[in-house]
């Protein structure tokens, strides 16, 4: 639990760049940007057209020959024009399949670092239909998928005229992990200025954190603002860095993609970028997909960055700067305390978590609660100040134990829960609720469990 796989979306300088074409005006645009952004990159490029057009069961082996040359000749033209801008270009021809299906298939088969795409203006109508062959290959392609919706940005930004304004939509899952990641190498192509945004759910955060008071409707409360910005700084930091990135945090009781892409709006984006899980059928519709609404409704360029182009690498490893240890003043429920103050490192946190029983009526009387914190400090190894470990007390009133860990976890963004466990967990643990299995399947944090000696 104390390593994590660090993930890398850069594709190797041998991978290509593919970009799909129709030879519309719009498209001719976007493929000038995705010329000079293979060459910025030194990668080949390859323009891809699907002859849609052609049907295999009208048309004779002849016809279908001669229409292939006239579209060829037209490719190859193309080629030659964006090989202009000192990127390796070829052309790739495809007919019989759906444009979506032969853009799908030769991703699968070539592996290229980044799929680009043009996109263009809908209807209100349009965007709530099955979606575009842009929106369906981003929504499919094993690998980051780039909608360009408006060239203009982008091209300034590669010949160095301006900082690319770039809007991550993030939370704290491996997707969005994989999205700053791909934001990262972006960099490496010209300056960026860089926002993380994360909409969350009011009722959802308060549950987790234990808060409680008047519900606002148009912004979090501020505990609660204080923790998510400090935990999504510290995430978005660990991967980009603090220099030129700020990080925006609001509240939301509707969609939460249309909440980011208001944001992204408000920072003048001109590219949004998420990750996806690329689920789809029962568990899209189970979970959700902001990915899709970012894709669908976005009116600035969006790239789609799925948890499939990420590629582990040797293990890295995390440092330990903040532990919650779960504490029990009777038998041996300080047993965890020596793992806690053991994992941490010099100069970390542990915070000693206590849960009360709720008092029959109103709140515990403050002499209780300084007792019973004076009794937690007494069991803070001798060895924690040499090694400059600060300890921080916390003590909760709660009717499940469990939650009230899981809360304490949660406030302290902590690296690690430590919990002692009475038994090791059998059909009499599961039947009567063990603390220990209870925080371990409901904690979003890494838990380590200390069971008792054996005998």
């Amino acid at each position: 639990m104390l390593t994590h796989v660090a993930m890398s979306t850069n594709p190797s300088p041998s991978k290509s760049i593919l970009f799909g074409t129709d030879f519309s005006p719009n498209a001719a645009q976007v493929a000038e940007f995705a010329a000079a952004f293979a060459s910025k990159r030194g990668q080949p490029l390859v323009v891809l057209h699907t002859a849609d057009e052609f049907d295999a069961q009208r048309d004779s082996p002849e016809d279908l020959d001669r229409l292939c040359e006239q579209v060829r000749i037209r490719l190859d033209a193309e080629a030659d024009r964006l090989g202009q801008q000192g990127a390796q270009v070829r052309g790739e021809l495809r007919h019989g399949r759906p444009a979506e299906d032969a853009i799908l298939d030769y991703v699968a088969a070539a592996s290229p670092g980044l799929v680009v795409l043009s996109a263009v203006s809908k209807t209100a109508f349009d965007r709530w239909t099955l979606g575009s062959v842009s929106e369906r290959v981003a929504e499919a392609a094993p690998v980051p998928t780039l909608i360009v919706r408006d060239a203009t940005p982008l091209g300034a930004w590669l010949r160095g005229e301006r900082p690319l304004k770039v809007f991550v939509a993030a939370d704290f899952s491996d997707s969005a992990e994989v999205a700053l990641r791909w934001v990262a190498e972006l960099r490496d192509s010209g300056p960026c200025e860089i926002t993380a945004g994360f909409a969350d759910w009011p009722p959802e955060e308060r549950r987790r954190l234990g808060l409680s008071g008047p519900e606002h409707f148009s912004k979090n409360l501020p505990e609660v603002q204080y923790i998510l910005e400090r935990d999504l700084e510290e995430k978005v930091t660990a991967i980009l860095g603090s220099e030129a990135v700020s990080v925006r945090v609001g509240a939301t009781w509707g969609r939460a993609d249309a909440h980011l892409i208001e944001l992204a709006q408000k920072e003048g984006a001109d590219l949004i970028v998420v990750g996806t899980h690329q689920r789809s059928g029962w568990k899209r519709l189970q979970h959700g997909s902001v990915s899709r609404g970012i894709l669908r409704h976005a009116p600035m360029n969006v790239a789609c960055v799925p948890i499939a182009a990420a590629s582990a690498t040797a293990p890295s490893m995390q440092i330990c700067r903040r532990v919650v240890a779960a504490v029990e003043l009777s038998g041996q429920g300080a047993r965890p305390l020596p793992l806690a103050y053991g994992v941490v490192a010099e100069g970390g946190t542990v915070t000693l978590v206590h849960v009360l029983e709720p008092a029959g009526s109103g709140h515990r009387e403050p002499a209780l609660i300084a007792h019973t914190s004076e009794r937690l400090r007494q069991l803070i190894p001798a060895e924690a100040a040499t090694r400059g470990i600060h300890t921080e007390v916390q003590i909760f009133e709660d009717k499940d134990a469990a939650i009230g860990i899981g809360q304490a976890a949660e406030a302290a963004n902590a690296d690690v829960v430590c919990i002692g466990a009475h038994a090791r967990p059998g059909a009499v643990a599961r039947a009567m609720g063990s603390v220990a299995l209870r925080v371990l399947q409901q904690c979003r944090r890494p838990v380590l469990i200390v069971w008792p000696s054996e005998g």
